[in-house]
This record gives C-alpha cells, structure tokens and sequence, in this order.
C-alpha cells in the first residue's frame, strides 16, 4: 500500500497518479457552482431555521460565503467530503425543518425544537467547515 497525498492507496504511487487524473478526467464531479449552489441552498434553509427560533439571520459572509472557494482550492478530498458533509446536513434539516413547519401550521411554538436543530446544523456546519480550516470563531 502507498500513501497518495494524505489519502492510503492499495496501488503503488505512479498507478495511483494516473487513476487518480482518469477519475478526474471521466469520473462524476460536480461542478464549482454546484457546490458554491448547494452551499447558498443549505444557508437559505439555515434562514427559515433561525426565523422558526427566533435567531437573527446570520449573513452568509466572509468566511462562510468563501468557504466553497476554500474547499474547492483545498483538494479533491476535501470536496468530495465537503459535498457529503452537505447532503448529510440537507438530510438532517428535511425532516426537522417539516415537523417545525407542521408545529406552525398548528399554531404551536416551533421555537425550542427549531433551537435544538439550529444547535445541530450549527455544529455540523462547523464540522465540515473544518475541511478548510476557515469556520467562523
């Protein structure tokens, strides 16, 4: 086994190398915008959460609206994990932000549970925010 960059390959380094540049040439990859897109889609969501909880909007600036650019400078790795760390937050917001939505639509407060889930969102952004070192403090 050989260690391409920071990622154990069973191929040895020059094989690695070459499977490596077919993958990027034929392989399925998002595009730039498409992470640049999910990420503005995951932040818009972040918004109606923080209206349910009675949080004020947190501006998608700085280094959260640079972090697509990061990520994507930061190596195919990291993408590719950033790009899973964000359908998996999606994942977790679809159902919460739907029974918060229900809790609305029947008049109940939706503000402790839509903290709760804020909570998490914020530390799991924060998680995958950690790809490239640049999350807010």
């Amino acid at each position: 086994m050989a260690y391409c960059g920071e990622v154990m390959s069973a191929l040895p380094p020059q094989q690695s190398r070459v499977m490596g540049r077919i993958v990027g040439q034929n392989g399925p990859r998002d595009s730039d915008s498409s992470l640049a897109s999910k990420w503005r889609r995951l932040h818009r969501q972040a918004e109606r959460l923080a209206m349910l909880a009675e949080l004020s909007p947190e501006p998608l600036a700085d280094s959260l609206a640079d972090f697509p650019i990061v990520i994507d400078q930061s190596g195919e790795v990291q993408r590719h994990l950033a790009m899973q760390g964000i359908d998996d937050i999606e994942a977790m917001l679809r159902p919460g932000m739907a029974a918060l939505e229900a809790m609305r639509q029947r008049k109940a407060s939706a503000k402790v549970p839509a903290l709760a889930l804020w909570r998490e969102f914020y530390k799991a952004r924060h998680s995958v925010m950690e790809l490239s070192q640049t999350h807010p403090a």
